[in-house]
């Protein structure tokens, strides 16, 4: 055993002459093996020792050997001494000499010894660098020497054998030179990379002498079987001979991509020859030379980020080649694809213009197989629909219309496909996210932070989640492109000429008539529409990933109900974003203060207008919107033929429409009625999560998904959307974000007219489900509702959308009267009701809703018969300020409610004597019918429902800051002596003891030859008695009366002067 002790004496057997070759190995081993002892203090005296008796060993003891025999190996084992030293302080005075004697070694010796020596140079250039610089220029010619002799180094590698003698035993393995070996080129290239980054002043001196040599020796091709043929040499050597060969030309081509940026003129006469180099070692890397394979494609993804990029593009063929790219073998296949196809995508975005039809066919099948490969990460699986969406440029460019169109469809079809199988998965990530929930903190839990994942345990779902955007926003633009490459269309049986085809105009607006043969139309075909189909299948299962339920920051355990469930129910409505309530707010009030009332000529121009504010009898109606801000314009998502961006180019409705349609989907919308529909309260975790509103992301990735149908035309529209509301109808029931998609549809000024037609015979069929009392668990109801609500606003925001709802608007009344009538809970029918008349009593002009109004005409009678009966009902106290409402806000001329006045007298007065914000309407619409009618006939009407109107009105002459005292005093003052009629309609007289309530004697002067109007004679003339000598009068009441009456009726005005109990009160008087 090697100690302090015996240094001495090992040192002088060491360098014995006579020492047997066996005796120096066993001492070198002992060395090596005790080698622990240059940790301790004795390091010093170690290298005092050995450092020269080693490098006697190596330098004259013994000499480079040729066959693997006991010399070599006690060289090899100093040499593993020497590399295994501590690099302190205490060796930097041996340095010089031991990276000489590397250096030596390295020229002299064989492989093995040579690698070892190549490790030694690096760590002691790596830790005493500043002072080594001397030592650099000898290396450096070095490894300029051993490229010169690449050719040289190859043929003697792959050389024949000479085998041994007949029946003798085997000639012992020779050791290859170190000028000869490819192993030493492999580690050379790293080496001097970084000599260069130390020493920089060397590299304009070298690199022009290595470059040419680098470039050649990756030229050099794999010998062939014909110069070593396996039964001359042992196929297992042959396979790492090639292994080294093609390690040394890729560690070469490695330094080469590290030159490109800095040396990028000295090797631009190479540019066409490293690529094509490159392509050969891919073509001659080994199935097995999985790490070869894998750091030639990093090198070849260094070259691609630079312009000798142009290089590969001859080579597209041959790299659209699977088993060129990755190889054969199993290993290669499994883990180098990722890699491999990121390199691919990257060449072909650069080629995209210019590639062929074939050519880019090749590319769709091999990404999109990719696409589907579940051995993939999401991260990859992103990354080849990305490269399929860069086709798209290059298919369009094609001259080739049918064939281009092919392709785009068989894009079309893989991102399709590809939301059927995430949809397979998605029940799998979410089981993930449930576990993740239910372990909570891991430091409130107290655990171990190893018993969890270093990762991020949401990554894969982050990146699921990105796949999906991807192929939401790349759907539109691919949409788009085949919609607008034309087709021919096939000619229906015993079409001709003459015969109109199927194309727009037999849409909605018609117009079939005698045409030409159709000629190429754009747009998609039957088979083409269905693929599309699959889309609404399974992409609804698939943003469940963006919902609540796959959020760790907002666990379903913990969701609470904000005051219990909206109107709605566990479907309610979702509250819209601060910014949509503003501006929605703000289009309300711009309506508000152009609308004062209702006027004759508005569209709306009947008292239903009244609701939308103002204090005057203006002409003009409540208006929205102007057509140049209501009208959303979709362009086409691509500027150019030559431009297409991911995401495309449609721009989205205006935020107006889009508040608006957010708004109206709100169930119970802040209306009278609203109490009554938002009663019920959670009853579970699952109801309290729905009533919450959509996250960010969840209402933007359906707003996106939207999009891919706003670019098609409106056949192809009609045609996926026709037979699919049922389907959208159930998403929309288990998760209310999904109103964002009919709310884009109907806010979109290119298809809303076609979507309103699909959805309105769709939610009209529907009607007796409204019938359901407001739950958790009735969801249905209140989403029907609220697709009712957003169709009627889009017919508010398009006037196109008014012929979609003038042939069900008849069915749509009566259905709702006769199911509130026959319904135990007839509140979502009411609100239908309401939420109808508002949307019509909302004018942008004159004559809009023209058609509407006629249709409603003679249904006027029978909706204040019918409403005034369900007030009268047993509803009556549940919903009776929305009775009264929707008796005020029915959408007609004043024309048509004129002879049905009388029926709307009463709610006028039941409005003014509630308590709810009915009263401003109900002013507005009395005001309204004052100024309107011919006094004569209004006092004719007013006595079928007088004294409660003026004991009504009476009530709200409060002053300021009373919200309805100043309409009620002007209403009084327009109505003028008709309401002195009526003086006993005032409010009743109390009476309060003196003793109690300090009281305030009102005294009233009157002209004494006249009695006090609305008294009796008798109490004139009691009164008269009582203050004769002063000339005024108190009206008391007797004791025990709950309402004050003259005492002279009784006692005597002097009794009653001084009765105990003092009334306050108001009398009309004429004369004063």
């Amino acid at each position: 055993m090697l100690t302090p002790r015996n240094f001495v004496a090992h040192v002088t057997r060491l360098v014995d002459g006579n020492t047997t070759p066996e005796e120096r190995l066993l001492l070198v081993t002992s060395i090596r093996d005790n080698i622990e002892v240059v940790y301790t203090q004795e390091y010093n005296s170690f290298l005092t020792h050995f450092i020269p008796a080693l490098k006697s060993v190596l330098t004259e003891v013994t000499v480079p050997q040729t066959v693997d025999n006991e010399v070599h190996k006690a060289r090899n084992v100093v040499l593993e001494v020497l590399n295994r030293l501590p690099h302190i302080d205490a060796l930097r005075p041996y340095v010089p000499d031991l990276l000489t004697l590397a250096l030596r070694i390295l020229v002299t010796d064989n492989e093995e010894n040579a690698v070892t020596a190549l490790r030694i140079i690096f760590d002691l250039h790596k830790n005493f660098r500043p002072h080594l610089e001397a030592h650099v220029p000898d290396f450096l010619q070095f490894v300029a020497e051993l490229y010169r002799n690449f050719n040289r180094t190859v043929a003697a590698a792959f050389a024949p054998r000479q085998g041994g003698a007949p029946g003798g035993a085997p000639p012992p393995p020779e050791l290859i030179a170190s000028t000869h070996s490819f192993k030493v080129i492999i580690e050379c290239p790293l080496i001097v990379m970084f000599l260069f980054q130390l020493y920089p002043k060397f590299i304009a001196e070298n690199i022009p002498v290595l470059l040419p040599l680098m470039v050649a020796s990756i030229e050099v091709p794999v010998p062939g079987a014909a110069v070593a043929p396996p039964q001359r040499m042992a196929r297992a050597v042959r396979h790492r001979l090639l292994h080294d060969f093609i390690a040394a030309q890729v560690k070469t081509v490695s330094f080469l991509s590290y030159l490109l940026k800095q040396f990028h003129a000295l090797m631009k006469p190479h540019e066409t020859s490293i690529p094509r180099s490159v392509v050969q070692l891919l073509l001659s890397c080994p199935g097995d030379a999985v790490a070869i394979r894998k750091e030639l494609l990093v090198a070849i993804r260094h070259i691609l980020a630079t312009d000798f990029r142009a290089g590969f593009f001859p080579q597209i063929d041959l790299l659209l080649d699977e088993k060129v790219l990755v190889g054969t073998g199993r290993v290669a296949y499994d883990t180098l694809r990722p890699l491999a196809y990121s390199f691919l995508a990257e060449l072909v975005h650069y080629v995209r213009h210019d590639l062929t039809l074939p050519q880019l066919s090749r590319v769709i099948y091999l990404f999109g197989t990719n696409v589907h490969d579940p051995s993939l990460s999401f991260s990859m699986q992103t990354t080849s629909v990305r490269l399929l969406l860069n086709l798209i440029e290059g298919i369009l460019g094609d001259d080739s219309e049918v064939k281009a169109r092919q392709l785009l469809i068989r894009i079309m079809d893989i991102l399709v496909s590809k939301f059927g199988t995430i949809k397979a998965q998605v029940p799998r990530l979410l089981e993930h996210v449930a576990t993740l929930r239910a372990r909570g903190d891991v430091y409130a839990a107290g655990r171990p932070l190893s018993e969890d994942p270093v990762v991020d345990p949401m990554k894969e779902i982050n990146e699921c989640k990105h796949l999906l955007k991807t192929l939401t926003l790349g759907l539109k633009t691919v949409v788009w492109s085949a919609s607008n490459i034309k087709v021919q269309p096939h000619p229906l049986p015993g079409s001709g000429p003459g015969v109109g085809g199927p194309g727009p105009g037999g849409g909605v607006d018609g117009g079939g008539g005698a045409s030409p043969p159709p000629p190429p139309r754009k747009g998609l075909t039957e088979d083409e529409c269905a693929i599309l189909t699959r889309l609404l299948e399974s992409a609804m299962d698939c943003y469940r990933l963006y919902g609540r339920e796959a959020s760790l920051e907002l666990p379903l355990g913990l969701v609470v109900s904000h005051g219990g469930v909206s109107a709605g129910g566990a479907g309610g409505a979702d509250p819209p974003t601060a910014k949509a309530r503003a501006e929605a707010a703000a289009t309300a009030a711009g309506a508000a203060a152009k609308g004062a009332a209702p006027g004759a000529t508005s569209p709306a121009g009947g008292p239903a207008d009244a609701r939308s504010g103002g204090a005057g009898p203006s002409p003009t109606a409540a208006s929205g919107p102007s057509p140049s801000t209501a009208r959303p314009t979709t362009a086409s998502p691509a500027s150019s033929a030559g431009a297409l961006p991911l995401t495309g180019g449609g721009r989205p409705p205006p935020p107006q429409a889009l508040a608006l349609l957010s708004t109206a989907g709100g169930v119970g919308g802040g209306g009278a009625a609203s109490a009554a529909a938002s009663a019920a309260s959670a009853s579970s975790v699952a109801a309290a999560a729905a009533s919450l509103p959509p996250l960010a992301s969840e209402k933007e990735i359906l707003d996106q998904f939207a999009q891919i149908f706003t670019v098609l035309d409106a056949r192809n529209f009609q045609d996926v959307f026709g037979l699919r509301m049922p389907e959208l109808f159930e998403d929309i029931v288990r998760n209310t974000a999904v109103l964002a998609i009919p709310q884009h549809f109907l806010a979109n000024v290119n298809i809303s007219k076609y979507f309103a037609d699909i959805l309105l015979s769709f939610v009209v069929s529907q009607l007796p489900e409204l019938g359901v009392a407001p739950s958790p668990a009735a969801r249905r109801a209140p989403a029907l509702l609220r697709l009712f609500k957003i169709l009627f606003a889009s017919v508010t925001l398009f006037s196109d959308n008014e012929p979609v709802l003038h042939p069900h608007l008849a069915t749509i009344v009566r259905g709702c009267l006769t199911h509130a009538a026959a319904q135990r809970e007839p509140g979502n029918y009411l609100q239908l009701l309401r939420a109808l008349f508002k949307s019509l009593s909302v004018g942008k002009h004159k004559l809009q809703f023209e058609l509407l109004y006629r249709d409603l005409m003679p249904l006027v009678e029978s909706l204040f018969q019918s409403l005034l009966k369900l007030h009268e009902g047993p509803h009556r106290l549940a919903h009776r300020d929305i009775f009264i409402e929707l008796c005020l806000i029915v959408p007609a001329r004043p024309s048509t409610i004129f002879p049905h006045l009388s029926d709307q007298l009463k709610p006028i007065t039941l409005a003014l004597s509630s308590g709810s914000e009915l009263v401003a309407l109900g002013l507005r619409t009395l005001e309204f019918w004052v100024d309107t009618l011919q006094p004569d006939y209004l006092d004719r009407l007013l006595v079928a429902v007088e004294p409660g109107l003026t004991r009504a009105l009476f009530r709200h002459l409060r002053p300021a800051p009373y919200a309805y005292g100043a309409a009620a005093l002007r209403i009084f003052g327009k109505l003028g002596s008709r309401m002195r009629r009526y003086p006993h309609a005032f409010v009743d007289l109390a009476a309060f003891p003196l003793q109690a309530h300090p009281a305030l004697r009102l005294h009233f002067k009157w002209n004494s030859a006249t009695s006090p109007a609305g008294l009796p004679a008798a109490a004139g003339a009691g009164a008269g008695a009582a203050g004769a000598d002063a000339g005024v009068v108190a009206v008391c009441a007797p004791a025990g009366s709950g309402r004050p009456a003259p005492a002279g009726a009784s006692a005597g005005g002097a009794a009653a002067a001084d009765a105990p109990f003092f009334g306050s009160f108001q009398l009309p008087l004429d004369d004063l």
